[in-house]
């Protein structure tokens, strides 16, 4: 029975959707960009039923990648008159033949994006149309970061339904008419140093009253123009706002936009020498929640990157929070904390208790829900280890952490030590500060020497046997010297019937090591989604 050909219409333009969808590098190589036609070819050849209705259905010809002149124009014939989707990569063979078949569709083009080499544009602005009615998406990319300055290939045109820009590596100009009214998108990451000025950018913000989202990706370099008047730019609608930037301009953009209280906000500074621009971005963001009188902002996240090009994981619900290769004349005063936050997650290679001066600059400890500690080589040094001392300090402000994930060779006996040093020792993860509402435990990366598995099954036990016993408890890629400590656990499990709480790495080879775990869904727990080992 073949099927209805509505249905294998619709079919073909899920799966050519679901492929087009699919990504990959921003410049790839020519002889991956024949692979991009698969999905045209796969449909077209199954059979002349399946290639029939294919051809029948313009849509499925209407997204495509331009990469060379016979291709653009049999897409543009298959295509009908439907509104386009069109990636623009010329091969250098090409030359102008390709954007001069798109300049001659361009009424039809919904979706463009442009990844083309500089001589490409050349003597072509005044061929691009006056106006293009259905344009409301447009990317650019510079081609191998070889064409500094964005092409003026659209002062000219008319945009009336754009609503989003993307601008990646362009040194661009703030006045560029294509920062217009109509915009509800806007994504700039300019090359490293950014040659405009902040009165620039606050002038083109200015008319752009409609965003939704924003994201600016770029810094200003060691000496900005600050404006000298104190406007503020209100952005009523903005539901993300998000800056990648040093310290100062951030903090000064921050207090000039105006936007709704539960706007999702987050800020990744560029690495830090200067500890007081941490205070002052500090001061910026407590004025500005103090002023909506709306904390704790519980969808708002700040990213804080030191000395690390590495960025944070953050799914739009959860704070994280990294500190990276902090210096030792870095200090900062832990402050009274300036928002009740969920989720903390440091590392790698976070350096002693600083990391925790850090933290409680812009979260209170007592507010944390979930922290994730991850340790790279930094933390097999006795100098950069985190100390037993800051361990026990830290367990007894964190009264509400719900979730403790353990990934360092340096973590595990620190943080065994001071729990057992709790002033109530009969009841260990469950004193008067320590850790009494913790539910889910993860050890990972650790070598259980000098009893510590001994330690961490009799702190089990006396919990358990205090009924605060864990929800669950992972022990994955750990080295054990003595396998007579698998069997202690083993035993544990049947004694208390917990066989669906604990969880050891499986199967477990006869050397003593654990494998990694068999699914990539290591731990979820309600709103916190935490998947898999690698993803810190």
């Amino acid at each position: 029975m073949r099927i209805p050909p509505e249905i294998l219409s619709q079919i073909s333009l899920e799966y050519v959707d679901a492929v087009a969808q699919v990504g990959g590098s921003p410049y790839p190589p020519w002889q991956s960009l024949q692979s991009q036609l698969n999905p045209w070819i796969w449909i077209a050849h199954i059979c002349h039923h399946w290639r029939h209705i294919a051809l029948r259905t313009p849509r499925v010809w209407a997204r495509f990648t331009a990469v060379s002149p016979f291709f653009i124009q049999e897409m543009l014939a298959r295509s009908k008159a439907v509104p386009l989707s069109i990636n623009l990569i010329c091969p250098l063979y090409s030359k102008q033949n390709s954007l001069m078949q798109v300049l001659e569709s361009f009424s039809r083009i919904q979706e463009i994006e442009f990844q083309l080499a500089p001589f490409v544009y050349q003597g072509l602005e005044s061929s691009f149309p006056l106006e293009a009615p259905l344009l409301r998406r447009i990317t650019f990319r510079n081609f191998k970061g070889n064409y500094p300055f964005l092409p003026p290939i659209l002062d000219t045109c008319k945009l009336p339904n754009l609503t989003t820009l993307t601008i990646y590596h362009y040194n661009i100009d703030w006045t560029e008419t294509l920062f217009s009214p109509s915009l509800t998108h806007l994504v700039v990451e300019t090359l490293e140093q950014h040659d405009g000025t902040l009165e620039q950018l606050l002038t083109a913000l200015e008319k752009m009253t409609k965003l939704r989202h924003l994201e600016l990706r770029f810094d200003f370099g060691y000496s900005p123009l600050y404006p000298l008047n104190d406007r503020q730019i209100a952005l009523p609608y903005l539901g993300h706002l998000q800056l990648q930037m040093s310290a100062k301009p951030c903090g000064y953009l921050l207090s000039r936009l105006e936007y709704p209280p539960d706007t999702l906000v987050t800020l990744q500074l560029y690495p830090l020498v200067d500890a007081r621009r941490v205070d002052e971005l500090a001061s910026i963001v407590h004025a500005k929640l103090s002023r909506f009188n709306f904390p704790p902002i519980l969808s708002a996240a700040f990213w804080v990157q030191v000395g690390s090009d590495r960025l944070a994981l953050n799914d739009g619900t959860h704070f994280a929070f990294w500190t990276e290769n902090i210096s030792a004349d870095t200090t900062i005063q832990a402050g009274e904390g300036i928002l009740p936050l969920l989720r903390i997650h440091t590392g790698p290679n976070a350096v002693g208790g600083k990391m925790f001066t850090w933290i409680g600059k812009f979260a209170p400890l007592a507010h944390i829900k979930s922290f994730i500690v991850c340790g790279g080589p930094a933390m097999a040094t006795e100098k950069s280890t985190i100390s037993t001392s800051s361990w026990r300090v830290v367990l007894r402000d964190m009264q509400n952490v719900d979730t403790l994930v353990l990934n360092s060779q340096g973590l595990l006996r620190p943080c065994m030590t001071s729990i057992e040093d709790d002033p109530v020792p009969s009841i260990p993860f469950g004193g008067r500060h320590n850790l009494g509402k913790l539910t889910h435990l993860h050890i990972h990366n650790t070598t259980f020497r000098s009893g510590l598995a001994d330690k961490l099954l009799a702190l089990l036990r006396r919990r358990h046997g205090a009924n605060l016993g864990l929800q669950l408890l992972k022990i994955g890629t750990c080295q054990c010297i003595d396998e007579s400590h698998i069997d202690k656990f083993s035993d544990f499990v049947d004694e208390i019937d917990w066989d669906e709480h604990i969880e050891f790495d499986s199967p477990i080879p006869e050397d003593g090591w654990f494998s990694g775990f068999e699914s990539p869904d290591a731990y979820d727990n309600d709103d916190f989604n935490y998947t898999g080992w690698g993803e810190y």
